[in-house]
């Protein structure tokens, strides 16, 4: 019963950064043709809104760092890469 859940949990926190920063983020161009950009603010304050899906109560607005949300999305990859790994060991043992 815990594993359903944590990997919904895993996958809802994965997925809503991922969803909001790829509709943030400008179209890349190729590194040759693009100009040395300074290193991102770590500091820098992004705001994003998160919607429960079905929800008729309006989204949340987090607001963290740039860090913190880079902390938050590589805890979410490791949260899922263990979740996938267990998951596959599960299968192996009752193959």
């Amino acid at each position: 019963m815990l594993l359903p859940v944590l990997a919904a949990s895993v996958l809802t926190l994965a997925a809503a950064p991922a969803q909001a920063t790829a509709t943030a983020q400008p179209v890349a161009t190729p590194a040759a043709a693009a100009p040395a950009a300074p290193a991102a603010d770590p500091d820098r304050r992004i705001c994003r809104r998160f919607t429960a899906t079905g929800s008729l109560v309006p989204g949340r607005r987090e607001c963290r760092t740039a860090a913190e949300w880079d902390r938050i999305a590589e805890r979410a990859q490791v949260q899922g890469r263990d979740v996938v790994e267990r998951a596959r060991s599960g299968l192996a043992a009752s193959n």
